[in-house]
């Protein structure tokens, strides 16, 4: 069966000139000389379900999550692109029972932060009272 999850916002930001680094962490293999987006975009999908996305300088500033489902292929990715991603990089997730998390890059590790919604009735408005 499995457990569907969602990306709800991602605020990544891996440079390229980790892009060599990052093309080994996910293939295992020695990086082509002539190393293209194609190349990692194509890295990334061998092994999961995460596309990423570039700027005009080559840095890696979203991932595209085309899956549906949790799997150990996130752990893969998450693993291989953790000592290149810039610190307080994150990717937001919201799980088919409305759960929400966050895996935050930070010192080359990255850590799972789930939500708290907290409803704060000190910030109450009077609503339908309002109304004619």
């Amino acid at each position: 069966m499995g457990y569907y999850q969602y990306l709800e916002e991602c605020s990544i930001f891996i440079p390229s000139v980790r892009r060599r680094e990052l093309y080994q962490s996910l293939t295992g293999l020695v990086c082509p000389d002539d190393l293209s987006d194609e190349h990692l975009i194509g890295a990334f999908s061998e092994i999961s379900s995460w596309i990423p996305e570039f700027n005009d300088n080559g840095d890696i500033v979203y991932l595209r999550f085309v899956g549906e489902k949790a799997s150990l292929e996130d752990e893969v990715v998450l693993k291989a692109i953790k000592p290149h991603v810039r610190d307080l990089s994150y990717i937001g997730m919201r799980g088919e029972d409305g759960d929400m998390w966050r895996w935050y890059f930070v010192g080359g590790k990255c850590y799972e932060l789930h939500a708290t919604i907290v409803w704060d009735f000190s910030n109450m408005k009077l609503w339908l009272d309002t109304w004619g």
